[in-house]
């Protein structure tokens, strides 16, 4: 039973919510018009609490609807502003964003009647006093920090860097936090320092992250690379190009990191990195900035810590180099094998290698000897020196080409060597290899043999420092080597010496003074006896390319192959020799007919369809072979030799892997090739050289839009020498490249008188552009500053014939990328007589194709050219392509190109090559007809 005083108090309460309710439905509209201009949170609860009215900015905070709040509890919203009751179940976004600012009582009569609650969101504020209170403990911990680093010595440097992380670490709240560090050829990464949160059920990686190969991370080193933070905030958030990072960084359970580089004189030495694993983590750009200031004194420590280590190890070995230099002075050389043993183990020790040695080449370097060893028992390492005796070089192709030429072999991890040294891979490996450093010896300039420091425990570093104290070694063992063998030397000077001026020294074939003198016995023999003999003169085709594709030593290398490959397979009776360059001769003796002579070259063509394997490398090459028949070629040893040379660049202008036999029309073609070269070479050839320009029009109207450069040369005796004549043996002899030079500036200084004649912004000038300038750094280079340098602001356009695209995509696509971004557009001439596929003119940035003239004649009855010509204007829509018709020389050519939709043309049927005042003279012309027509 309810007493009658609670009963009482309840009609209380209720009169006077009706009579609060009552007064603010009187004034509610005037109330909410005030109270919703509040930028303030605000709400109006009656005297039981209970909420009458919230404002806009109100129901903004709490994402409420006025239904949501109205008659409801104040205490089920915002908590601190009515008595809390203990059974509530308060959110905390309630408890952290709202509080209570004001309350102001409305009262009517004095009696109050409901309460007005302004609201404050605290969240800014609190974040706000956060970070100061965070900046001001980081500050203290970076004091600490630098204090610390101020009185740091080299033997505490480790420990001073393992707190800092272990601080740092706690301090921003990750999981892990690490040091690592690039080996000095930039190929791997090695964890030095790190410290993992145990706590939080961390694993220690930094076992797992040894000797990682950076290829395996291009993504993230290239930032790094470049002194840029590398911020991950979500590893699934990566970009594309990051694909290989994410997913080995998945695998590991990374969930974000920040990496921050070490940068030593200006470049990337390795980074500090901050790992999450159990959660995403936002870096903001305070902690940024401070953690760039930690990486920072952790790159200066390192870097102290480098110098003043080498600084020490550096004296030490300077002392152990005198000590060791005054025993290599007065010591006996039959003394000499238990002094290297002592200077091998304190070498050893020094460097801390697990094996040393000393070998040497044989005298035709056909194997390799170990002479000398120490292993580092201690370790558990077994002598080598009994398996290493007469070992075959060509089983060590790659190792055993950089001693001969005199370079450091260094191997940091032999898991990481070249493809070139995948034999030595294989053999290091069975042999238990982990990497190696080997030191050429030298004696008067050539190289003996090698001093070899081997790792068979664990991978190894080598730092440039290491590798020049060990040459102070290697160049010891050399001094005291060549005075042990100087007497050998002695006894058998003059036999070598006779045999390598008879010989060449890279294939051991004969050389030129030994076919002349062999040549001469054998056309004497001839004469005497009425005997036939023919000569084999035979280059290489495109050898130069493959010296600037793959290099010398990969040409030297494919020379020797040659050689021995064809010496394999001609008759003990025939003889072969090394001209020089990659011009080879063979003498066939005796011959009963002069077909035999075409036969053995057919067989020497054939060799060369098996490609050689050269360092890894498959090259696929072919030769051109002169023959010259004693007595039909010439009676005399001068005669033959040169009418051979006459045959084989014959075969090379009939297209190379070829064969031809010397005949007297030959003769004549060949001396007029000898007078162009000779110009060419010639001081006066600039004086003779002129270009004409070739008028484009635009199909519809006939009205010029621009014209193609073309080089023409009048020689003083022979007259006008056509470009298809003279042009390839440009290419040939390699002046090509000066003669282009010559072609831009002249257009580029002819075309300044143009720029007041033409207001057309679109005309422009085609200039020819061959491959060997293409491929030619300098000549790129040239093009863009000749074009830095002009004031003129007419466009030059490069073309290029469609063999010229044929080489490799990666280096043809570069340099016409390059040229594009210098606002060049290219131009692809001859379109459809090359062997161009459509997947490589997709790739290519290629601007306008170029139809070929031989397909442009004969239209419209010719089928065949119909279809080419519809085919090519179908491709050049499709990828975008301008087109322009060249060699237009008919009405019935013109009309038909108009009906395909083909809108450039340039040809005889519009106009003739012109001389640049013939040219100038349309360009005037048609100014005052535009002129006029206005």
């Amino acid at each position: 039973m309810i007493s009658k005083s609670r009963k009482t108090s309840r009609q209380q309460h209720a009169a006077t919510s009706a009579v609060c309710k009552q007064t603010f439905d009187s004034i509610s509209q005037h109330l909410k018009s005030i109270f919703n201009g509040f930028s303030d949170p605000l709400v109006i609860c009656d005297m039981q609490s209970k909420i009458l009215f919230a404002n806009k900015a109100y129901l903004k905070l709490t994402d409420k609807k006025q239904s949501d709040v109205c008659g409801k509890q104040a205490a089920l919203f915002y908590p601190k502003c009515v008595k809390f009751e203990p059974d509530r179940k308060w959110t905390k976004k309630q408890l952290e964003k709202i509080c209570v600012d004001k309350k102001i009582a409305i009262s009517e009569n004095g009696k109050s009647l409901f309460v007005v609650h302004m609201l404050k969101d605290i969240t800014l504020l609190q974040r706000s006093e956060q970070k100061v209170e965070k900046r001001l403990r980081f500050e203290k911990f970076l004091s600490e920090m630098v204090q610390n680093y101020a009185r740091l010595q080299l033997r505490d440097v480790n420990r001073f860097i393992q707190k800092s992380l272990r601080d740092i670490g706690k301090f921003v709240g990750v999981d892990r936090t690490c040091v690592a560090l690039f080996s000095e050829d930039k190929n791997i990464i090695k964890t030095r320092y790190e410290w993992v949160h145990k706590k939080k059920g961390i694993a220690p990686l930094i076992q797992h992250l040894q000797h990682v190969p950076i290829k395996q991370s291009p993504w993230f080193i290239k930032q790094v690379l470049a002194k840029k933070i590398v911020l991950v905030p979500d590893i699934e958030r990566l970009p594309k190009a990051a694909n290989a990072e994410k997913q080995a960084w998945k695998k590991m359970g990374y969930k974000a990191l920040l990496a921050m580089p070490l940068v030593r004189r200006d470049q990337s030495i390795g980074f500090v990195c901050f790992d999450m694993f159990t959660g995403l983590k936002d870096w903001d750009k305070e902690d940024i900035g401070l953690l760039h200031v930690i990486s920072e004194l952790i790159s200066h420590t390192l870097a102290n810590q480098e110098q003043q280590e080498m600084i020490q190890k550096r004296v030490h070995f300077e002392h152990f180099i005198a000590s060791i230099s005054k025993h290599f002075a007065v010591v006996d050389p039959l003394k000499a094998p238990k002094l290297f043993k002592k200077v091998l183990r304190e070498i050893g020790k020094f460097v801390d290698v697990d094996r040393t040695c000393i070998a040497l080449f044989s005298k035709d370097r056909s194997s390799i000897q170990t002479i000398h060893e120490w292993v580092n028992q201690q370790k558990g390492i077994a002598p080598l020196i009994e398996n290493l005796q007469h070992v075959p070089t060509r089983q060590s192709q790659w190792f055993v080409k950089q001693i001969l030429e005199k370079e450091v072999a260094l191997v940091p991890d032999i898991e990481q060597l070249p493809k070139a040294a995948a034999s030595e891979q294989r053999a290091w490996r069975k042999m238990g290899y982990k990497s190696l450093l080997a030191v050429p010896l030298v004696r008067r300039g050539q190289p003996i043999g090698f001093v070899c420091f081997d790792m068979f425990t664990q991978r190894k570093d080598w730092a440039e420092e290491d590798i020049e104290l060990l040459h102070v070694f290697a160049e010891l063992i050399s001094d005291l080597l060549e005075r042990k063998d100087m007497l050998q030397i002695l006894l058998h000077k003059e036999k070598e010496t006779m045999y390598l001026s008879r010989h060449d020294i890279l294939t051991g074939l004969p050389n030129r003074l030994a076919f002349q003198e062999l040549f001469a016995r054998e056309l004497s023999k001839a004469k005497r006896h009425k005997e036939q003999f023919a000569l084999l003169l035979f280059d290489i085709d495109h050898f130069k390319n493959v010296n600037d594709v793959y290099g010398h030593v990969i040409g030297d290398d494919l020379l020797k192959a040659v050689a021995q490959r064809v010496r394999k397979n001609i008759r003990t009776e025939d003889f072969l020799a090394r001209l020089g360059g990659d011009e080879f001769i063979i003498i066939l003796s005796d011959i009963d007919q002069a077909d035999q002579a075409g036969i053995a070259a057919t067989k020497i063509m054939q060799l060369f369809q098996k490609p050689f394997d050269e360092q890894g490398n498959e090259i696929v090459t072919s030769v051109s072979i002169g023959i010259a028949t004693f007595p039909t070629s010439g009676a005399t040893a001068d005669e033959l030799y040169k009418n051979a040379d006459v045959a084989m660049y014959k075969a090379k202008d009939l297209g190379r892997n070829n064969y031809e036999y010397f005949s007297k029309k030959f003769g004549k073609q060949f001396q007029r090739r000898l007078v162009i070269e000779n110009s060419m070479r010639s001081k006066q050839l600039r004086n003779e050289l002129f270009v004409v320009y070739q008028p484009i029009v635009e199909m519809a109207t006939k009205r010029i839009i621009g014209a193609e450069a073309l080089l023409r040369w009048r020689h003083p005796e022979e007259g006008l020498i056509p470009p298809a004549e003279f042009i390839p043996i440009a290419e040939s002899i390699g002046s090509i490249i000066e003669i282009g030079k010559w072609v831009l500036q002249s257009v580029y200084k002819q075309i300044e008188e143009w720029r007041y004649v033409t207001c057309d912004t679109d005309f422009y000038i085609t200039v020819n552009l061959s491959p060997s300038q293409l491929l030619d750094d300098q000549t790129i280079q040239q093009i863009i500053q000749t074009r830095s340098q002009s004031k003129v602001q007419m466009l030059i356009n490069l073309e290029l014939t469609e063999s010229a695209i044929i080489g490799s995509l990666e280096d043809i696509g570069s340099k016409l990328k390059f040229l594009v971004n210098h606002e060049f557009k290219i131009l692809v001439d001859d379109f459809g007589t090359g062997a161009s596929s459509l997947n490589r003119l997709a790739e290519l940035p290629v601007d306008v194709l170029k139809i070929d003239r031989s397909f442009i004649s004969g239209l419209p009855e010719n089928e065949k050219h119909r279809k080419i010509v519809t085919s090519i204007l179908a491709l050049a829509e499709h990828l975008h392509l301008d087109v322009i018709a060249e060699g237009v020389e008919e009405k019935d050519e013109y009309q038909y190109l108009m009906k395909q939709g083909c809108k450039k043309a340039q040809g005889f049927y519009f106009y003739k090559p012109l001389l640049p005042s013939k040219f100038i003279q349309l360009l005037r012309k048609q100014s005052l007809c535009d002129a006029s027509k206005q």
